[in-house]
């Protein structure tokens, strides 16, 4: 996995300790957690090979969208577009809203249609559709290793 960021945005320095130590498949999942710690996640960005590491608040500008979470290209934030099933867009985007990080977190209907853009941390985005009953994707987001 090939990864791009910003040196001069993330000069500090982690320590983890892991008992019993820290497999390849479980790397991913461990950098999301230490970046979000700091306010930065990942993005794959359309059409590139490339993570890139972004500020939080800049992440949902940046995500390739997807029609569900599994299709993260290994990224941890996601932009997802569901179909909605029992209730309108629009009730759901205040329902879903408070389930969603502060900072870079967003969630909006399309138009008029029956279709939520919603843009989060993978975990979040499944989380939020899940409580809300939002749509038959949900439950999908894995880290790629």
């Amino acid at each position: 996995m090939a990864y791009s960021y910003n040196p001069q945005e993330l000069e500090q320095s982690v320590t983890l300790r892991v008992p019993g130590g820290l497999s390849r498949k479980d790397v991913p999942e461990f950098l999301s957690f230490v970046l979000a710690s700091r306010g930065f996640t990942t993005v794959r960005t359309p059409g590139s090979p490339v993570i890139s590491v972004v500020k939080m608040e800049a992440a949902a500008g940046l995500a390739r969208a997807s029609k569900d979470a599994g299709d993260s290209g290994g990224a941890a934030f996601v932009t997802q577009v569901v179909k909605t099933k029992h209730q309108t867009p629009k009730a759901l985007v205040e329902a879903i809203k408070g389930a969603l990080s502060k900072t870079g977190g967003s969630v909006a209907a399309l138009g008029e249609s029956s279709y939520l853009i919603i843009s989060d941390l993978g975990p979040r985005v499944d989380e939020s559709l899940r409580s809300a009953g939002a749509s038959e994707n949900t439950g999908n987001w894995k880290p790629s290793p």
